[in-house]
This record gives structure tokens, C-alpha cells and sequence, in this order.
């Protein structure tokens, strides 16, 4: 899917745009967001457990600072593009990630690499 590719590129520019620990990956319509600083931009070499270990507080404070901004993930810190989505729409939520990020970096929710 065209869509989501665009979206996880994006959400993985702004990780790197902003030096933080973590990466973006998905199959087809899918995307998750990994945060820890064993993803340096990919999940390459990380096993299940680091994926799913990532700290309940910063899944908290990353899903409630989304859905502030009009972006609800669909589970922990994944979620699926369909083709009703618009390139208006990864935009918005690029827009809406960038902020985020910049949020949680200030509260220090985020590491850096």
C-alpha cells in the first residue's frame, strides 16, 4: 500500500529529524512504531519482547498526545491505512507526529539516540 509506505517513510524521517531512539515498520497497511534506543532506525536483530517491551508510560503518553491531535492508533503503537485514506490525510498525521514528538521529546518521555 502506497499510503502506508508514505506514512511509515514519514513517521521514520521525523524519528530521525529529531534523533530518537526508535524506528517505523509495518507490512502492506500496516505501521508500528518502535521507541528504545535498541532501534536505531530499524528493527533489524530485535526480538519479539523488545518490540512488545517498550514502557507503558510512553505508549500512554504517545497514543493520548496523538489523539489530541486527531490520530487514533489502532492498538499499543500500530496502526492501518486503508486506500479511503488521502495524501491530505498522511499529511495531517505527519503534522500531528512531528508535534508529538517534539512534545514528548520536551517532557522527556522520549530518548534520544
Amino acid at each position: 500500500n502506497a499510503i502506508a509506505a508514505r506514512l511509515r517513510d514519514g513517521m521514520q524521517q521525523i524519528l530521525t529529524k529529531h534523533a530518537v531512539a526508535g524506528a517505523v515498520y509495518g507490512d502492506a497497511s500496516t505501521f508500528h512504531i518502535y521507541l528504545g534506543k535498541a532501534g536505531r532506525g530499524s528493527i533489524e536483530g530485535l526480538t519479539a519482547a523488545q518490540l512488545k517491551g517498550i514502557p507503558k508510560k510512553t505508549v500512554v503518553a504517545l497514543q493520548q498526545a496523538l489523539r489530541v491531535r486527531g490520530v487514533d492508533l489502532m492498538s499499543s503503537t500500530g496502526g492501518l491505512t486503508s486506500l479511503a485514506h488521502t495524501d491530505a490525510d498522511v499529511r495531517e498525521t505527519l503534522e500531528a507526529f512531528d508535534d508529538t514528538v517534539r512534545d514528548l521529546l520536551a517532557e522527556e518521555v522520549l530518548e534520544r539516540l
